[in-house]
């Protein structure tokens, strides 16, 4: 997640805890179940994805309890961070990502190899261990406690979550950085839902740019977004110099977010290089990656 302009670097409070808590014993539910619903999906069906959502507070004591997943190079990434904050969702974001590549390859997860793109965006190494075939895709996203791993086969995929700050200069960044239509659709909105509407545009538009791989090399103004909030998340405009609308997927996950956990809840959406989408989202207990974390690091070979 990238900081929005004018956004002050302080501490934000902790997240309300989800409403439902989940046990060991849903160990499969959470993980095997969805991983197996990807690699089973079938050409000329819609492009299936599955999105794991977690509080950061309730991941970093499994993911500190275990021997870690990650690299010698993300290790010592993590510990150069100055704020504890910042360094717990770094290691829970990239712990949980592990783990859930580590299930879908049948690979340890620290022999997992992350490459990077031109712009940064991290991709898995299909050369070596890995057969080229399926290539599994998946992104990153944080805000304020929450972190976000997206996952799917074969097609670009990007998410992105942001927590709401209504005490921004909202007017002002919509006008430097939307496209023309988006800031007269966004304005034209009910003032009440200005701020909600702002943000569900925003992960929308950042989404789109994870998913190209640009991230913000991609100027906003350059592509748009449907802004108005009664009508079906999706692309009305794309650069030149990539695919039309109709390549592309929009999801908003914002309304499923709510049915898993308690106001305020932050605003999330997924994008896919595909021209239909079957996401599912689902929430990441504590004690359901603590069981998950024990199997990984008490076996050389994931779980089947």
């Amino acid at each position: 997640m990238a900081k929005l302009p004018g956004d002050p670097s302080s501490d934000p409070a902790r997240p309300v805890a989800p409403s439902r808590a989940c046990t060991p014993a849903l160990v499969d539910l959470h993980f095997a179940q969805p991983l197996d619903r990807l690699a089973h999906s079938a050409p000329g069906q819609p492009c299936r994805v599955a999105v794991w959502a977690a509080l950061v507070a309730d991941l970093i004591a499994p993911c500190q309890a275990v021997p870690t997943l990650l690299t010698a190079d993300e290790a010592t990434r993590a510990a150069r961070f100055v704020q504890p904050r910042d360094r717990d969702t770094y290691l829970v974001a990239h712990t949980l990502c592990r783990a859930l590549l580590a299930l879908a390859t049948g690979l340890p997860p620290r022999s997992l190899v992350w490459l990077r793109g031109p712009f940064g965006k991290p991709y898995l190494d299909h050369s070596a261990s890995l057969p080229s075939t399926p290539r599994w895709q998946f992104n990153l996203s944080h805000t304020s406690g929450y972190v976000m791993v997206a996952l799917c086969r074969d097609v670009e995929v990007g998410v992105d979550i942001e927590s709401l700050r209504p005490h921004l200069e909202l007017p002002g960044i919509a006008e430097r950085f939307f496209s023309p239509e988006e800031v007269a659709c966004w304005k034209a909105g009910p003032p009440a839902r200005q701020v909600e509407m702002f943000y569900r545009l925003w992960t929308r538009k950042e989404a789109f740019m994870k998913a190209v791989g640009q991230g913000f090399g991609l100027p906003l103004d350059s592509f748009a977004v449907e802004a108005d909030p009664t009508r079906p998340p999706r692309l009305l405009r794309t650069p030149p110099h990539l695919p039309g609308c109709d390549h592309w997927s929009v999801h908003d996950l914002t309304d499923a977010l709510l049915q898993l956990v308690s106001p305020p809840v932050p605003c999330a959406a997924l994008v896919a290089a595909a021209p239909t989408l079957d996401p599912s989202l689902h929430f990441v207990s504590g004690p359901a990656l603590a069981s998950l974390l024990q199997l990984l690091a008490a076996s050389p070979q994931p779980l089947p």
